[in-house]
Formats: structure tokens, C-alpha cells, sequence
């Protein structure tokens, strides 16, 4: 869902389908904190489950191990736009090729709410002012003529989890 709601027409990024050098700090890369250090170059970094943090990843940051970020969630319609914070994205970055989490910049934008709702609505939700209730489709492709009752059991367990509208419990890194 994240992939389809938005990296590239949300913010404009360096790194197709993905936050690249950007405060996004998700699942789709950027970071969640910015340094600038004393040579003029910036150190991004994410904080992980358990709350240990390491340098950001501009196409990921690592799989399941960060929350969704504010602009990911939004994207995918699943808080309103009253949530919506301003995302930083550095212009011209490039990477450092000893440190990771490490560029340099020719500047930093600032993208606003108001200007992130505005790139996006005429290009593809109809409206952004209350979150999205998703519904989904699952098929199994198999060769086989049978499906096992435990693939059977665990994906309905998988669509059921996937399909609640509850809030996470406390501590959850994800939505429903």
C-alpha cells in the first residue's frame, strides 16, 4: 500500500518508489532525525524497534524494524489530513561512500502539509480528510490440486488481522 500511495508524487525524491534523502523516516527509507555535522555534511538515522538507532536507508530502512512514518501513514489513508507533519528532502544529495546514513546536500526543501495535499489530490485521492477503510483480495497460486488446512488456517488468520479496524495495541510498531 505504501509503494502505490505515494513516493515520488508526495514528495518528489531522488529514489524511485522510495523516500530517498528525505525526513519521511519509514518502511520506504529517509531519515527520522538529521545531523548537520562540521564538515557541511548531514547524518540521518531511524530508530528502531527497541529503540536503538543506526543511519537511514534511502530506498528502506530496514524492513519491519521502523514504524510507517507519519507521511507513509498518511498516504496510505490511514490518518486524516489534520495529521499530516512537513517533510524535509535534500536536493542534489549524494551519498557518502565510507559512512552510511552520511551526504551531502545543495539544499534542503521543506514541504509543508498544505503543499503535500495539494500535489497530491489532483493526481489521485478524491479526498484526504478522513482515513481510508482498505479491503483487500488474496489469492494462492499452486500447483498442487490441494491446499493444506495449516496454509488455509494462517492465511485466513493473515486476512482476518489484516482486515480489523481496532487501534494497534500500545507499543505497536504498525496499523492494522
Amino acid at each position: 500500500m505504501a509503494h502505490d500511495g505515494g513516493p515520488g508524487f508526495v514528495v518528489p525524491t531522488q529514489v524511485d518508489s522510495h523516500w530517498g534523502y528525505s525526513s519521511a523516516g519509514g518502511q520506504l527509507g529517509g531519515w527520522s532525525k538529521l545531523e548537520k555535522r562540521a564538515d557541511g555534511s548531514y547524518l540521518g538515522t531511524v530508530t528502531f524497534r527497541g529503540g536503538g538507532t543506526g543511519p537511514f536507508g534511502s530506498f528502506a530502512n530496514g524492513g519491519n524494524v521502523v514504524a510507517y512514518s507519519n507521511l507513509e501513514l498518511w498516504a496510505m489513508g490511514l490518518i486524516p489530513d489534520a495529521e499530516l507533519q512537513s517533510v524535509e528532502v535534500a536536493q542534489g544529495a549524494v551519498p557518502s561512500t565510507t559512512e552510511p546514513g552520511v551526504f551531502t546536500t545543495t539544499g534542503l526543501t521543506t514541504y509543508t502539509p498544505d503543499q503535500i495535499i495539494a500535489r497530491v489530490l489532483p493526481q489521485s485521492r478524491p479526498s484526504t480528510a478522513t482515513p481510508r477503510a482498505w479491503r483487500g483480495l488474496v489469492v494462492l497460486a499452486t500447483t498442487d490440486a490441494t491446499v493444506s488446512a495449516a496454509t488455509r488456517d494462517m492465511l485466513n488468520g493473515q486476512i482476518d488481522r489484516f482486515s480489523q479496524r481496532l487501534t494497534p495495541p500500545a507499543g505497536a510498531f504498525h496499523k492494522w
